[in-house]
């Protein structure tokens, strides 16, 4: 039910419905431990990309997906991809706003989620846990623009 008067805004509303993992990929192909001394480090390639799908009128899902590849010289160590999403409950946000909080605000939300099955997937493949860092994702979605 609608309080408002006419001419009156709907008071914003933003929140997390239901996350979970879409899709999750590990392929673990070096034997941890072989030829391989803890002083050599590895080298881990991550690429973002966040994707919106609208679900209804006051829905959204937000999938945040991440890909990092460890690498020694020339032997891949591992290849993990994952799929975080939630769906998010958004009413009464400006429309000039939306694209902003759907790309910045709602990955931002479920990054700290993702990082953790990133970090105990690679910690229980034998490897050094992955910690990734914060990501930027004003950057990313600025440098989306660009595109």
């Amino acid at each position: 039910m609608n309080t408002n008067t006419p001419g009156e805004r709907e008071n914003p509303q933003f929140g997390i419905r239901t996350q979970y993992v879409k899709q999750l990929n590990f392929e673990n192909l070096h034997v941890p431990g072989e030829s391989i001394s803890d002083s050599d480090p590895s080298d881990t390639d991550v690429k973002i990309d966040i994707e919106v799908n609208s679900l209804g009128e006051d829905s959204f899902e937000i999938s945040l997906r991440i890909i990092a590849n460890s690498r020694l010289d020339d032997s891949l160590l591992y290849h993990f991809d994952l799929t975080y999403a939630a769906v998010f409950y958004i009413s009464g946000i400006p429309k000039e706003s939306m694209q902003a909080l759907l790309l910045i605000e709602c990955p931002k939300m479920i990054f700290p989620f993702a990082r953790q099955i990133i970090f105990e997937t690679t910690r229980e493949s034998g490897h050094a846990p992955l910690m990734l860092s914060p990501i930027d994702f004003l950057a990313h979605f600025l440098e989306r623009q660009k595109t």
